[in-house]
């Protein structure tokens, strides 16, 4: 599905995914960090 919006915008939807998909298989400390950092 291509991304009608700003590549940088699209760049971060797909890293929230990963952070979601991985939070979900890993559950990890590092996972929540990620989750956690302020959003830009």
């Amino acid at each position: 599905m291509p991304c009608r919006f700003s590549p940088t915008i699209c760049a971060t939807l797909r890293i929230d995914h990963m952070a979601v998909a991985l939070s979900k298989t890993l559950k990890s400390p590092v996972v929540d960090t990620i989750q956690c950092l302020p959003q830009h």
